[in-house]
């Protein structure tokens, strides 16, 4: 049996035939290493496997409202020269229509939010008695518009828009 001691942390190793032999405090030393990698690994792996979903609700409220009102040519079956909406119209006497568009958006909170919008129309004309399609075209009456709040609890949107009938 040979003692040796290692220089560099004055503690002894004892070989003997192929085995090793570590003091005491060599092996509390290790012991304690792989106990805090063991710990440290096992901890990441818990915070790696976890999924952790943050839900935040927030509540808001919207309302909108779509007008319109039809402006006639100069004409002898109508007296007025605006018709209010949901009424029957001659498309041959219709000069054009006037639409206003209302969205207002409201949040409990104050948000930095994107919001867009854009304005599409369909016209269509039926026949009243089998209600077939006589006419129908589509048209974006307003293209795309973005804008960015921030630190915003609403926004509103007031679009009132002139459309044309074809001639």
């Amino acid at each position: 049996m040979k003692k040796k001691v290692d220089k560099k942390t004055k503690t002894k190793v004892i070989k003997e035939k192929n085995k090793l032999y570590l003091t005491y405090e060599n092996r509390v030393a290790l012991k304690m290493a792989g106990s805090i990698i063991s710990f440290i690994l096992c901890a990441l792996f818990i915070i790696l496997s976890l999924k952790i979903n943050i839900n935040t609700n927030l509540r808001y409220y919207q309302t909108s409202n779509l007008d319109y009102k039809v402006n006639l040519k100069p004409n002898n079956y109508y007296q007025e020269r605006q018709l209010g909406k949901n009424m029957q119209y001659i498309s041959s006497l219709i000069d054009n229509i006037d639409v206003d568009f209302t969205y207002n958006f409201r949040t409990d909170e104050k948000i930095d939010y994107k919001y867009s919008y854009y304005i599409n129309a369909e016209v269509k004309v039926k026949d009243d008695s089998t209600s077939n399609v006589i006419f129908s075209r589509k048209e974006t009456l307003l293209d795309e518009k973005t804008y960015s709040m921030k630190d915003s609890n609403t926004f509103n949107i007031n679009r009132k828009i002139r459309m044309f009938m074809l001639k």
